[in-house]
């Protein structure tokens, strides 16, 4: 019985490690840089009495330095793989948040979100999606869906973490903390689970399996070299930017409604 448990755990297909391995980079991706930005912010308008308007400025930085960011990073994973730029990002989302532990005035925060916009980039879907398409081809989609659960959990488990944290010993302790948590969870992730590809480990995407005459991947749409010209030129571009910006728009305005709640709570 454990000679068959050994032989089948050495034959199963190294890529659903990978996935296993970008959830936990997912948890940190969301749970670290994305939920935990209003426990911070929340702290500021509650001790600090500073303005959400004013505050605001830093998430606008976040997102305009992650989107410019990432067209780097995809050439930078295309030509060097993800492992360093995983690493990469995780350093630079530790000192994003011990930053936040030694803001003093409004405009501290800027570059602190200039850092995290940057952070994430690296660690975000652009880098998990590359990860994923060197290791799937027939099975593509359902690992993609499989490599983010840990984002929802990073959420549920970190913010009250932090806050808890931030509570008892102070915004430069919940920063530490969860510079800490970044690096241990990402850097041994990046350095021994996560490979560049299946021929890293003498495997074939999809575990060498042919795909069924029913389940043929088109070339033109899965597997096509897509410059961005020709994907802006797509409807699935544009419906995908749409859904994004809603979700970021939402996003925005929950947190000023927590922020703005949370001052006059204060005052």
């Amino acid at each position: 019985m454990i000679s068959r448990l050994r032989l089948s755990w050495r034959d199963a297909y190294y890529g659903w490690f990978v996935v296993a391995a970008c959830n936990g980079v997912a948890f940190i991706t969301w749970g670290v840089t994305i939920f935990n930005q209003g426990v911070f912010l929340g702290v500021f308008v509650r001790d600090f009495g500073w303005s959400p308007a004013t505050l605001s400025v830093g998430p606008v930085l976040f997102h305009l330095c992650a989107g410019m960011a990432g067209v780097w990073v995809g050439r930078i994973v295309d030509r060097r793989g993800p492992r360093l730029v995983l690493i990469v990002g995780a350093v630079l989302i530790g000192l994003g948040m011990i930053g936040f532990g030694m803001v003093r005035e409004p405009w501290h925060t800027y570059p602190v979100f200039v850092l995290l916009g940057c952070g994430f980039t690296c660690i975000h879907t652009i880098t998990l999606g590359k990860i994923i398409t060197r290791w799937f081809v027939r099975h593509r989609v359902r690992a993609m869906a499989a490599a983010t659960f840990g984002a929802g959990l990073g959420g549920a488990v970190l913010v009250p973490l932090n806050a808890a944290v931030i509570e008892g010993w102070g915004t430069l302790a919940g920063g530490v903390v969860l510079a800490a948590v970044t690096l241990v969870v990402i850097v041994p992730l990046a350095l021994w689970i996560i490979k560049d590809g299946p021929e890293a480990v003498g495997q074939e995407p999809d575990g060498g399996l042919v795909p069924e005459e029913s389940q043929t991947v088109d070339p033109d749409t899965d597997s096509h070299p897509w410059t961005v010209p020709e994907a802006m030129r797509t409807v699935a571009f544009w419906g995908c930017r749409s859904a994004s910006r809603s979700a970021w728009r939402r996003r925005a305005a929950t947190w000023c409604t927590r922020s703005c709640s949370c001052r006059c709570r204060s005052a």
